[in-house]
């Protein structure tokens, strides 16, 4: 997983992805990059052109081989984003952290399992 300690996106997500790692029973290794040490590396993962973070990128154990990929955001944070993105104008970065960050709160990592499920089928 591409993150940065800075990421607000990274600290909700990061704990949700580090309890599907401890209840694999190690069937699944969690590998930390921070993304502006490895910056040659992020160019393989861009989301939507950009260097966003957190990036969960998964391997074949056997052979290495990139068979999935996950990130930024679960998606319906990802329509919080999208909407802000849209509608600066009317609506200031703290009042979208606020409301993106309350979907976190509210959502408990629920979407992020579920769409962590899908991921590792």
């Amino acid at each position: 997983m591409f993150s940065e300690a800075w990421c607000g996106d990274c600290a909700q997500i990061l704990p949700v992805i580090a309890k599907i790692v401890e209840a694999s029973n190690r069937k699944i290794d969690l590998k930390i990059i921070i993304k502006s040490e490895h910056k040659d590396e992020m160019q393989h993962y861009l989301t939507n052109g950009t260097e966003a973070v957190p990036k969960l990128v998964r391997f074949e154990s056997e052979t290495l081989n990139e068979i999935g990929s996950w990130g930024a955001r679960p998606e319906k944070a990802q329509a919080i984003a999208e909407h802000w993105k849209k509608n600066k104008a009317t609506q200031t970065k703290e009042e979208f952290e606020k409301e993106l960050h309350l979907w976190y709160a509210r959502d408990r990592g629920q979407q992020l399992q579920s769409e962590m499920n899908q991921l590792l089928k």
